[in-house]
Formats: C-alpha cells, sequence, structure tokens
C-alpha cells in the first residue's frame, strides 16, 4: 500500500493494535526533534521534557493531521531508541579509553581496524549492529544530546540507558494508560511491520504470508527486537536526514506544514541512486511502446512558421544575429513581434537543430537539450493578432517536426492590452512524463523539469538575439495554466498505489509547468493583477479549443509516485497585485572574452549536442574555466550574488537557490594555448623571432609534422598528422640540420624527425664552421624526402602526383608553424638532387634498375628515399643575403665522408614497382643552380582582409592541431558570401593591393617562385553568390592567356560584392553539384560541400621555360595551397579535404583547356563534415598501447 495514500495503517491482532510507520512520519518527527530542541525543552531521557514531548505530539498533529502519533508511548518510545542508537556510536567514537574510532564523513558510519573492533565488541555486544551500517543523522542527535552528555543522568554509558530502556518498555508493557489502547511499544516494530512501500524499490507481488509467520501472532519481543526498530527506521529515514547532513540544514516545522511538501520530499529521496541499488525503472526498454516525441493536435489548423532552408546560412557572418559572448553584457534593440520574428524565436529555441541515422534508425535532435533525448516538454504560443499567423489573439502549439504552430483557440482581444505591456506575448510549457519514465521509471519526474529549465533557458537565449526579455509570470496558479493552454479537458484518474503496467491514456496528459511572459527589453516595471487574469482565464473553459491531442503510447507503466508528486507541488494562484516587476538587465562578468571563438548566438544554440562521451585528452586553460562560471552566476559584475538579473537567469522569479560543486580534472595552470598567436593574425605580421631552444623547435615540429591524434574502431587503430597526406599514407620524411642547440646536440648535426615518438634519431655531426659561414645567425634547415612506395602501396601510377601535393603540405604546414615562433621560411631552391642526398644522409640506398613495366615482388629498393626540397628557416625580419649555392655544394660533397648513424628499417616485406614513378622522378630531378645572390628575403606582406569576424578566435595551434581531413560532406552547411571571399585572400600570393604574382604572403612565401597555379571553382551553397562555375586568378599575368584558353561563352566577370584586390570571376551561373560530383570520380563529397575546386596550373610553358623540375614543384604549390584551405575551414568552423581521383580531361574539356598549356592538378572541397561517430580519438603523445 502506498505511504501517500492515507498516513499510517493499522494491523489487528489478539493482542491490540500494534503502530506502522511510514517514511513521512518519520521525516516528520526528525524535523520537529531538530526544530524544537532547545536547553528549555530538553530532557536527560529522551532530549525532551514531558510537556515538549505534548508539544512534539502538537507539531506532528498540525503536519500529519491523521497520523495519531500520541507523545506516550509512540514518541516517547522511538526518541529513546534514537537516543540509544546514538550512544552506541557516541561512546564508541568519544569514549575516553577508546582509540582507532573514526566516523567517515561521507558514508555516515564507524570506521574501524578489525582488530580494535573484535576487541571493543567483546565488552559492547549492542554495538555489534554498527559494525557495517551507517547511522545518517548521528550530527543531528548529536546536536541534540551531546552538550550535557556529561552531565546529570546523561552521564550513563550507552549499556545503562539501554537497561533503562528495556525496563520503561516492560513497564510500559503493563500500564494500560501508558499504552493508550496500542498493545506494546514503538520498540516492537520490525522491518516486516513497516510500511516502505514509498521508500523502497518493490519486488514482484508475493503471496500473502502466512498469518502462523505474521509478527502479530508472536508473542511480545524482547528488548533485542528493539535493534529490529532501529533498523526500519534508519533505513526508512536515512535518504531524508542524509539530505538534512550534506545541505547543512536544519529541516524545520515551517517546510513540513503539509504533507504535499512531506510528498516532494519522499520523492526526492526515493528517487536518489546509491552504489548498492538506483531508483526504480523499467527492467528493459519496451521499444513497441516507446513514447512517440511530437505531440499534435489533430484537426487542429496548421500555421507553418518560416523555415530556414539549406540555402540560407545558419551561421551567416552577414546577418544580424549578435555575437554569442555579446548578449551577456547588453542586449540589441527589440524587433517588433512578426511572423518572422516568432519563427526565429521557436527555430532557435525548441525547435529541430538536425535529424540522426545509423543503420535503419533515424531520429532527431532539438535545440533545447532533454534527458535521453525523450523530450517530455510542450511549449504553447498565446499572442495578440501577429500578421500571416492570426487575425485575432490565440492561442497556438508549437510543432517542431514542422515548425508550425497548430491553432487551438482565439480569445478576447481585450487580454493583453488590458494586463501586458505592448509587443508582448506569452509562451506556456508543459510536460508529458510518461516520456521520460518510459526510459527512466520513477526518476523521470526529475529529467521532466530538467528539460523545463533547459526549455527555460534556451527560450530566454533565443528572444535576447531579439531585443525581447523574458520573465516567469509565476504568480498563475496550475488551474489558470492549465486552462491557459488548453488542457483542463484530459481527465483526472485515480492514481494507483504502486507501478502498474497497462493501458494509461490518462498518463499521456500534459502537466503545465510555467508561463514565460516575453517583452521588449528595456520596458518599464508593471504590475500584473494575477487575480484579475485568473477571473478572465477561468472563462477559457468555454472558449472552442480545436483539436484533439495524438496518442503517444499502445501501453504504459504508471509509476504511481510521480503523479502523487505532481499533484503535491502543483502551484496555486499568488492573488497579491504588483508581484512581477523587470529587474534592470545586469552585465555578467569578464575574464577572457577570448575564450569564445567568434560564434554568433545562433552558431551556438543550433550546433550544441549533447556529448556521449569525452575524450580524456582535451584541457581547459584557467582564464576560461573561471569565464564560463562567470557566465553561470545570476547576478551582475560586481554585486553579491543572490538576484537573478543576467542572461538567462532573469528569467527566473526568485533569488538563485542552486549552487555548483565543481570536480576539476584538466585545467592546468597554464593557459592551454600559451602564447600561441590567433590564427587570422599569421596572415597580417609575424611576432618577433623567438631563439632556437630544445623547446622551440619541438614546437616547431609538434605544430607542423608531429602526430596530432590516433584513432581507433573495433580492432584498428591508426595515426592522424598535423600535416595532411593522401590516404593518410604518409610519404613525406623529415631531416633537421641545425646548429648545436642545448640538450639536442653540443655540435651541428642532422637527425631524421620521428613523429610517432615526437623524437629526433641523430644522424650525424656536420663541420662547425657550416652554419656561421653560409647562412644568418639563428637560421636552421629542414630536409623533405618522399619514400613513394608508400603511396603507390594504394594509388599505383599516380603516387607520385599525391607524393608532391604532401611535400606541399609540409611546406605549408612548416611555414605555418614557423610563423607563430616568428620564423621566417624559404626553399633553399638552388641545390641539385645530389646535394639534398647527400645533406640528409640519403646516398647510400642503391641504385637499382628500373623495369621496363610494373613488377610485384621483392624491391627493397624502392623503399628510399627521393630528396625533395630544403627549407631555411630564419628569423623573421632579417635582412636579404646571398647564398653561394656553389661553395656550398662544395661542403656539402663531404658529408659522404661523415660518420651516418643509423640503418633505415624496411616497411614491406614485397612490393609493386611501378616503373613509370621511377623514371618520372629520376628525368625531374633539379640540378644545381650555381648562380650567386639566387637566395633573396621577400618583405612580408599582410593578405588582404574583407571578413576577419568569419574566424572563430582560434590560435594557430588550435587550427593546425585540430585540423582533419573530412571523409564526407553533409550537404546542407552553408557559408556566406564574405567567408568565401575572406578563404579567397587568403588564398592569394601577394599583398593586399598589390598586383598578384610574386609570393610574398603566409605561406606561399616559403616558395622561390612566382604563383603558377589557380584555382576552377563550383560554388554549392555561398549564400549570396549564385552556384556556378568561377575562377580565380593567383597570377594576373595569366590573366589575358586564361580568357584565350577557356570556353567563349563564360562571362568573366566580377561577383556581386567582391574585394576590389580579389581576382575572382564568375565563368558562368549554374547548379554544378552533380557536375562537380561526376568529375571527380562521383564522389558525393565533392557536391556536398560549399564549394569545390580545381587547381589549374600553368603547365607545359612552366616546364619548358624553367626546367622539367618544376613539374613536382607545380604539385608542391597545389599542396601549399590545399593546406591553406584545409587551415581556412577548420579556422571558420567547417572541414575540408583534398581530392586526388579526378577525371583529368573531362575537367579540362569543361573549361576549355585544348593541349597542356593549363592543367588541373588537384581538386579540393569546403564544408561541413559528417563525423563517424564509430571512431573513437586517442591522445596523439603517449599514444595506444599498440602500433598502427
Amino acid at each position: 500500500m502506498s505511504g501517500f495514500s492515507q498516513s499510517s495503517v493499522s494491523s489487528q491482532s489478539s493482542r491490540g493494535t500494534k503502530r506502522k510507520w511510514v517514511l513521512k512520519e518519520y521525516a516528520a518527527l526528525l524535523a520537529c526533534m531538530v526544530d524544537l530542541h532547545n536547553p528549555g525543552t530538553f530532557n536527560a531521557d529522551t532530549g525532551f521534557k514531558a510537556g515538549s514531548l505534548n508539544e512534539l505530539e502538537k507539531m506532528l498533529e498540525k503536519v500529519l493531521p491523521n497520523a495519531m502519533l500520541k507523545a506516550k508511548p509512540n514518541l516517547e518510545s522511538s526518541i529513546r531508541t534514537l537516543k540509544r542508537d546514538w550512544s552506541i556510536v557516541y561512546d564508541m567514537l568519544s569514549g575516553k579509553n577508546n582509540s582507532g574510532f573514526g566516523w567517515d564523513e561521507h558514508r555516515q558510519l564507524v570506521v574501524v581496524e578489525d582488530a580494535v573492533w573484535n576487541s571493543y565488541i567483546n565488552s559492547h555486544n549492542e554495538a555489534a549492529q554498527f559494525r557495517h551500517r551507517s547511522f545518517p543523522y548521528y550530527n543531528q542527535l548529536t546536536a541534540i544530546y551531546a552538550k550535557d552528555r556529561a552531565t546529570r543522568k546523561d552521564a550513563q554509558t550507552a549499556a545503562d540507558i539501554i537497561e533503562e530502556i528495556n525496563a520503561e518498555d516492560v513497564a510500559a508493557t503493563n500500564t494500560h494508560e501508558e499504552r493508550n489502547d496500542f498493545h506494546g511499544s514503538e520498540a516492537d516494530v520490525s522491518l516486516d511491520d513497516m510500511d516502505l512501500s514509498a521508500t523502497q524499490p518493490q519486488p514482484e507481488p508475493q503471496p500473502a504470508k502466512n498469518q502462523g509467520d505474521s509478527a502479530f501472532s508472536k508473542k511480545k519481543k524482547n528488548i533485542s527486537d528493539a535493534s529490529d526498530f532501529s533498523t526500519s527506521f534508519n533505513d526508512a529515514a536515512a535518504l531524508l536526514v542524509e539530505s538534512i547532513r550534506t545541505v547543512g540544514l536544519k529541516i524545520s516545522k515551517s517546510i513540513l506544514r503539509s504533507e504535499k511538501v512531506a510528498q516532494a520530499l519522499t520523492f526526492h529521496h526515493q528517487t536518489k541512486h546509491g552504489f548498492a541499488n538506483y531508483a526504480r525503472g523499467p527492467r528493459g526498454l519496451d521499444w513497441a511502446n516507446q513514447p512517440n516525441p511530437f505531440r499534435r493536435y489533430i484537426s487542429a489548423p496548421l500555421l507553418p512558421l518560416l523555415h530556414f532552408p539549406t540555402n540560407r546560412p545558419i551561421v551567416a557572418v552577414t546577418d544580424d544575429a549578435p555575437f554569442y559572448s555579446s548578449l551577456f553584457h547588453s542586449l540589441p534593440p527589440p524587433k517588433p513581434i512578426s511572423h518572422s520574428t516568432i519563427s526565429q524565436l521557436f527555430f532557435d529555441s525548441l525547435a529541430l537543430s538536425a535529424w540522426k541515422t545509423t543503420g535503419f534508425s533515424t531520429w532527431s535532435l532539438r535545440v533545447n537539450p532533454s534527458s535521453g533525448n525523450l523530450h517530455p516538454t510542450e511549449a504553447y504560443l498565446i499572442a495578440p493578432p501577429i500578421q500571416s499567423i492570426s487575425d485575432s489573439p490565440f492561442v497556438a502549439h508549437y510543432a517542431p517536426k514542422e515548425h508550425s504552430l497548430e491553432l487551438r483557440a482565439t480569445i478576447p482581444s481585450g487580454f493583453f492590452p488590458n494586463f501586458f505591456p505592448d509587443n508582448s506575448f506569452l509562451i506556456g510549457i508543459s510536460s508529458i512524463f510518461w516520456r521520460e519514465a518510459w526510459k527512466y521509471g520513477e526518476r523521470a519526474f526529475r529529467y521532466c523539469n530538467h528539460d523545463v529549465g533547459h526549455a527555460i533557458g534556451a527560450i530566454a537565449m533565443a528572444a535576447a538575439t531579439l531585443g525581447w526579455d523574458v520573465k516567469l509570470l509565476d504568480g498563475f496558479g496550475y488551474k489558470d495554466l492549465e486552462k491557459l493552454m488548453g488542457l483542463q479537458f484530459f481527465p483526472d484518474f485515480k492514481i494507483p498505489s504502486r507501478p502498474i503496467k497497462g493501458k494509461f491514456p490518462e498518463i499521456e496528459f500534459e502537466h503545465p509547468d510555467c508561463l514565460i511572459l516575453v517583452f521588449p527589453n528595456g520596458s518599464n516595471p508593471f504590475d500584473v493583477n494575477y487575480k484579475e487574469l485568473s477571473s478572465v482565464v477561468n472563462e477559457f473553459t468555454n472558449l472552442e479549443w480545436k483539436g484533439k491531442s495524438n496518442s503517444l503510447s499502445k501501453e504504459h507503466i504508471c509509476w504511481d509516485i510521480i503523479y502523487r508528486t505532481a499533484e503535491a507541488v502543483k502551484k496555486p494562484l499568488t492573488i497579491q497585485k504588483g508581484e512581477f516587476l523587470v529587474d534592470q538587465f545586469k552585465s555578467s562578468g569578464i575574464c577572457s572574452e577570448n575564450s569564445y571563438k567568434g560564434f554568433t548566438i545562433r552558431e551556438v544554440v543550433r550546433k550544441r549536442r549533447s556529448a556521449v562521451d569525452m575524450d580524456g585528452v582535451t584541457v581547459m586553460d584557467r582564464q576560461t574555466f573561471y569565464q564560463i562560471l562567470l557566465h553561470c552566476l545570476p547576478s551582475g559584475k560586481g554585486e553579491k550574488h543572490r538576484r537573478q538579473s543576467t542572461l538567462p537567469f532573469r528569467a527566473l522569479s526568485w533569488d538563485a537557490e542552486v549552487h555548483a560543486a565543481i570536480f576539476v580534472h584538466r585545467v592546468p595552470i597554464v593557459a592551454v594555448t600559451d602564447d600561441a598567436p590567433f590564427y587570422s593574425s599569421l596572415f597580417h605580421s609575424l611576432p618577433p623571432p623567438k631563439p632556437i631552444s630544445h623547446s622551440t623547435i619541438s614546437q616547431l615540429f609538434f605544430d607542423s609534422l608531429a602526430l596530432s591524434a590516433w584513432k581507433t574502431t573495433g580492432f584498428s587503430t591508426w595515426s592522424l598528422r598535423v600535416n595532411p597526406s593522401s590516404g593518410n599514407l604518409h610519404p613525406t620524411e623529415a631531416y633537421l640540420i641545425a646548429p648545436p642547440i642545448q640538450s639536442i646536440s653540443d655540435s651541428p648535426f642532422v637527425a631524421h624527425y620521428a613523429p610517432k615518438e615526437h623524437s629526433l634519431e641523430l644522424r650525424a655531426t656536420i663541420p662547425s664552421g657550416f652554419f656561421p659561414n653560409f647562412f644568418p645567425d639563428n637560421s636552421f634547415l629542414i630536409g623533405i624526402s618522399s619514400i613513394f612506395w608508400r603511396e603507390a602501396w594504394k594509388y599505383g601510377e599516380r603516387a607520385f602526383r599525391y607524393c608532391n601535393h604532401d611535400v606541399g603540405h609540409a611546406i605549408g604546414a612548416i611555414a605555418m608553424a614557423a610563423a607563430t615562433l616568428g620564423w621566417d621560411v624559404k626553399l633553399l631552391d638552388g641545390f641539385g638532387y645530389k646535394d639534398l642526398e647527400k645533406l640528409m644522409g640519403l646516398q647510400f640506398f642503391p641504385d637499382f634498375k628500373i623495369p621496363s613495366r610494373p613488377i610485384k615482388g621483392k624491391f627493397p629498393e624502392i623503399e628510399f628515399e627521393h630528396p625533395d626540397c630544403l627549407i631555411l628557416v630564419f628569423p623573421n625580419g632579417s635582412n636579404p643575403f646571398d647564398v653561394n649555392y656553389k661553395e656550398l655544394s662544395s661542403v656539402v660533397n663531404e658529408f659522404t665522408n661523415l660518420e651516418w648513424k643509423g640503418k633505415s628499417n624496411s616497411l614491406s616485406k614485397e612490393h609493386i614497382c611501378w616503373d613509370i614513378i621511377y623514371r618520372t622522378a629520376e628525368a625531374v630531378k633539379k640540378p644545381l643552380t650555381i648562380q650567386k645572390g639566387e637566395f633573396l628575403v621577400d618583405q612580408f606582406k599582410s593578405s588582404g582582409i574583407c571578413s576577419e569576424n568569419s574566424y572563430k578566435g582560434f590560435t594557430i595551434r588550435e587550427v593546425v592541431r585540430k585540423r582533419r581531413s573530412a571523409v564526407d560532406m553533409d550537404g546542407v552547411t552553408v557559408m556566406d558570401r564574405q567567408t568565401f571571399y575572406q578563404i579567397l585572400l587568403h588564398c592569394l600570393p601577394s599583398g593586399k593591393g598589390e598586383k598578384h604574382r610574386r609570393q610574398s604572403t603566409l605561406p606561399f612565401r616559403a616558395l622561390s617562385w612566382d604563383a603558377e597555379v589557380h584555382a576552377a571553382i563550383f560554388v554549392h551553397r555561398v549564400v549570396g553568390l549564385p552556384k556556378g562555375w568561377y575562377f580565380l586568378v593567383r597570377n594576373e599575368d595569366h590573366l589575358e592567356e586564361l580568357k584565350m584558353a577557356t570556353r567563349s561563352e563564360f562571362k568573366w566577370e566580377k561577383p556581386e560584392g567582391c574585394p576590389d584586390d580579389l581576382p575572382l570571376y564568375k565563368l558562368a551561373s549554374s547548379d554544378c553539384r552533380e557536375l562537380a560530383k561526376r568529375l571527380s570520380c562521383h564522389q558525393d563529397i565533392a557536391s556536398d560541400g560549399c564549394f569545390s575546386l580545381g587547381m589549374v596550373a600553368h603547365f607545359e610553358p612552366t616546364l619548358v621555360e624553367k626546367g622539367a623540375w618544376m613539374y613536382p614543384r607545380l604539385f608542391w604549390e597545389t599542396g601549399v595551397l590545399g593546406q591553406v584551405l584545409y587551415l581556412e575551414a577548420h579556422a571558420v568552423g567547417i572541414s575540408a579535404t583534398g581530392i586526388g581521383c579526378f577525371f583529368d580531361d573531362p575537367v579540362h574539356e569543361l573549361l576549355g583547356f585544348r593541349g597542356s598549356k593549363f592543367q588541373s592538378l588537384y581538386h579540393f572541397t569546403v564544408g561541413g563534415p559528417v563525423l563517424d561517430k564509430r571512431i573513437m580519438s586517442l591522445p596523439a603523445y603517449p599514444g595506444p598501447s599498440i602500433d598502427a
């Protein structure tokens, strides 16, 4: 039987009536004891004088009028038993000769070594029950009894008290007056007699006990049975008293004035999880009866709201959505109520945010979070007439799946002007408990109310973007809300006494939670006369309510305690006039605004997701941690925190009552980003150069060529690197040639970089005069080589292209990482192939005879490293200097005589030798260029600017180390035009305002030739720019040549809004998504991004003019350009990937190219990535325990 369906129950026996307690009675007793205790009521026997016991009886009579708890024997006996148990514990902890006993405050029990315990038990049998049993209200009873324990009768030991209680129990048994028509004392209560239906997990129904086994048929129990009562009382009241202890409150009679409060407390403690057990819930998920997550009102008129389709940016920088962090300091001017603004309010607060699918399952996500994504929350709009929605004031249900309003009723025309300020409206929130209870059982009531809070917060933030303020109209009562939202037609139902499974359509009703007033920010304070409002709302029962709610499940489990608690916590009408006042908007505190990544509020609210797992690696810097907490405070900066006046807490109508106990795991004292500059800043100037050191060299490689993460799924584990690679195969190797560096080498040296270990392998020491004789101070070299076999293993003949793409990626990665340290980079491109081979110690690989066709077999020779290029790293701002390649070559020639350490490892057992790769590599080897003075330092040039706000405030380290190659695009994400233009400005080789030709901007300044690569762009999803073909001219000397080489019908006109210094031209307007897909080997990724492009090189003329060795360099240039696109995409909050597989000649045919003057060498796509949730990320270092 439910403990709340009746206050107490009695069982009859031939000897009289035995009292049976329920939790709320114990809760009330303990609370009143704490409240009543003071020196004037103290008594050594019970802690209270006889008169005080009568007062206690009166207090309990007010709280529990039907309980019939009498001072004697009920209260006196129960209190004495409590005191007995407390005395036993107190003696263990405070006895004069006791040592070794301790108190576990968290578990609320005595802790002691076994040897000490066994010795103590020999002389204190009464303590045996507390060996592993908690006594959760020890602190409260200590406050009553301990003060006078050493005086008067309280100086007794526990044994004395037990003996006395035993004697008094016998006296009570023989004294009819003391029994008060109850046979036996309260010590006669055992766990079997106690009604725990509201507090304990209930087993499956059991047959009734045999009467002969009933406690009521047994003879009078001896005093040892008192421990049965103590155990049952402890178990029943422990949850409540634990709450008293942890919160540090003394529950007073003022919070136990009614059974409703007791019911709320009962629910709260009954639904706690513990280490030993969880709150009651279903034993499995009944998928056949999973509730429909969408409530609809059948036959109610559907009023569509405005959608934000895929061709409108959710993330448009150019729209008027304010930046997220700005809303915590001030609200924008209020917008008028309209079809558009109401649509936006719901779109940014309660609408769907995405659909997810895996296998045969598809489910929706919403802007407002929900426990288990079950969404018990429903919303109603009560508003004045709104054009394109309703010509009359109305009540409408919001249908998130359709992003529409279902018109429920029209309401009196005077409702808003008579009671509310101009340009205001109401949003009602209700909950369907069954949606959460289907999965979570009794605890669902908690989660439903969490979700109400989520919804309030979501509405407050979305309203703020429109310049609207919000506040709960918390004077309304439950019945008012029910009528206002049209929910009163749901019939009442009789709450069962226990959880029951069956058909309970009644529990699909909506519980009205709250009403939110939305009004223009800056409104003057105004009164709300709830009494008059309630009278008007009472007439809403006579309205014509349209539509009938849909059914959610065929069968249900009715968790009785949810509905009893919901009934108990219904708020009555508060009739005082003037309760509602507008608080002045208060700005939140600031300590680290740079922690925010420049997201607009719409980006944040619509892209918010609930994490299903954490990586255990990510850390947060201290200032960011503090900034987050500042935004969690209720009051404005500089104020005492109490009144809730900041966003979004200002929606609530009470002072702050919730605090946060925080477990800090990964908040280092030093900021994670250290002194890394913001990504976008590097395109305008470089920071001061840092000295060469163990630390800076480590950072250079860490941010350019190191591992960035490990990935795992099932039994497969593989690494990712900062520098991208075709197929993640990484043919690129790197060598450091440097002067002495403390903690690395005392001599100049050559070392191979090992990315898995993030270490240097010392290959050789070199002559001490090498650097001072040829290079500026504080400079060093990085050599790049390629192992063609790594790519050819997968891609065959085309691998040579991809290896050279990857060389370009590596050059771009090194240039960006060096820039963070204030270092400049430049290819030492006068060196020849043989010089590089000797400098990096690669010459010991034997030559081999290239076969005439592809052959499979053992070819260890093809694992050799092909030396590609040498990069000089030097302090930015250095003066121009000459490099005498002829003398350098002579010195390097002697490197063959160095003592080279180490032998390269074997990569594969067998190979396929793709002959054309090695013949081509031989043909494009660059000779030594002996002209003196070829190497000059270009002045650093700043890139163009048109939309710096596009960047999300990431540091360069965040961008380069979190860059990933997208494996799929979502086909939905869009980009605004200004962001598109800004990305392309960073793809240009020359400074703003200059004619584009010479490569002087970051990172293209690393290259030693004029720009030879352009971009043919397919625009798919760029808002404000028509779909079609565009062309970015990166060397404007080629413009007329390009116009002549392409189709005659191409327009070659500047698109709308294009910056003057961006040489971008529209060729033709057309939906080219399907075409882009076909040209890129039928890959969806080419059509599902915001844009894709083909990198077009000024091809054969360059080779003829400069030499065959320019062939791989053209691919290097595409790789550097690709690296910029990778980083730009991540910096604006999306992703990108290179596309090596495309149909070359069909691309040329599309553009109109004939012959080999222009050739497409590399394709790319930029857009919103699709993440594979099956793949788990692991930290780059120390990495997983198994090898890749």
